[in-house]
């Protein structure tokens, strides 16, 4: 996935597409800029990549199910590929996606955990996604 959301045409695009990158996928900056105001309720953060992928998913897919989305609710999301192991989840020792990935350093400057999980939870209250932990 490539956004670029900037405001003039050749801030980043001459960049990107300069040169032939058949496996990038350009996201339309005015779909992009929904997700945004769905998922930031500061007006200043940038969606995360995972819930920008989900409501991509919403446009594509007639059924969504979402694994290891963090909702800041209920159990802990703990499938992260990083994290799984054979049976998966947190067993064996792994801590849970929410207590490590929500507590790194710098993150909460450039996304609003909150304002994501909200839409993932409103999404999923709508039927567009069914979330499962």
């Amino acid at each position: 996935m490539v956004v670029c959301d900037r405001p003039y045409v050749y801030s980043c695009q001459n960049v990107l597409y300069a040169t032939r990158k058949p496996n990038l996928h350009g996201i339309n900056p005015l779909f992009y800029a929904a997700v945004r105001r769905a998922t930031d309720r500061r007006k200043n953060a940038i969606p995360l990549t995972g819930v920008t992928a989900v409501a991509i998913a919403t446009r594509m897919c007639r059924k969504v199910d979402v694994y290891a989305m963090s909702t800041l609710s209920g159990p802990p999301a703990c499938y992260y590929y990083w994290y799984s192991k054979r049976g998966g989840g947190c067993t064996g020792g792994a801590r849970s996606s929410d207590e490590w990935y929500h507590k790194r350093p710098g993150d909460a400057e450039f996304h609003d955990f909150r304002g994501n999980a909200d839409a993932l939870l409103q999404w999923n209250a709508s039927g567009a996604i069914r979330i499962r932990v």
